[in-house]
């Protein structure tokens, strides 16, 4: 019970200094043999002030009866997560031009501070550093930048890498023009025919 109020706030020197008192009093009433304690099961309940006393009684001589802390008000309100922006990990992610192709990337970054990246190299004309800026250079149309989304969140590089050269198959499998340079960094071909299947079996669904 000391740990019930300590935990809502009390000073633990106090409650201990009142609960002295009744301690022993209380152990030399309810103390049962140690053999027989093992042996009953145990049922946990809220603290309730007036009413798990009650239930302590009622049920002591079948049950071990230990009570929990109910939470505080303080764990109530700020038991939750601000979500996180939009593409504010790392991963692999993607964006459109409205020309209908699509650019596949993977970054260690946040995936909007990677975006940025390629608009500013789009806008100052660095028409080398990727497949997307390359394709801006022969496109008359402009990318969606604002729709770009994380397809993964992955910290790993390897991994990465390796789900980057998976998307940009699979989204090929499915009939999508690529901007990328190449395919990745996927050099083995066994994953072809796996993506193939699944590019059926989604196709079949839709249907």
């Amino acid at each position: 019970m000391i740990e019930v109020f300590f935990e809502n706030g009390h000073k633990r020197n106090d409650l201990e200094r009142i609960a002295a008192p009744f301690r022993d009093k209380y152990h030399a009433t309810t103390r049962e043999p140690s053999a027989v304690q093992e042996k009953k099961p145990i049922v946990k309940l809220p603290w309730i002030p007036g009413l798990s006393v009650k239930l302590r009684r009622i049920l002591k001589k079948d049950f071990r009866v230990i009570f929990t802390s109910a939470p505080d008000l303080k764990r109530i309100l700020c038991n939750h997560k601000t979500p996180l922006p939009r593409n504010s990990q790392p991963g692999v992610y993607s964006f459109t031009c409205n020309c209908g192709k699509m650019y596949v990337g993977e970054t260690k970054k946040k995936v909007s501070t990677r975006i940025k990246e390629h608009q500013k190299d789009v806008f100052h004309g660095r028409w080398e550093k990727t497949g997307a800026s390359e394709h801006a250079k022969n496109c008359q149309e402009e990318f969606k930048w604002y729709e770009a989304c994380t397809l993964a969140v992955e910290d790993q590089w390897q991994a990465r890498k390796i789900r980057e050269a998976l998307f940009i198959l699979s989204r090929q499998r499915e009939g999508q023009i690529i901007t990328n340079r190449d395919t990745g960094q996927l050099k083995t071909k066994q994953w072809d025919p796996i993506l193939g299947k699944l590019a059926k079996k989604l196709q079949s669904t839709n249907d």
